[in-house]
């Protein structure tokens, strides 16, 4: 997972570019980057 740019998500050693841009619903790994990447941090 790479929440700077370039955006990224990992899934079984292979990376998947995301487009941070995206609509939410709209790709599963935006959604995916967006839930781990926007998550508040305590």
């Amino acid at each position: 997972m790479r929440c700077v740019s370039p955006a990224m998500v990992r899934i079984n050693s292979t990376d998947y570019a995301v487009d941070v841009s995206a609509q939410a619903g709209a790709d599963w790994k935006h959604d995916l980057w967006a839930a781990l990447c926007s998550a508040p941090v305590s």
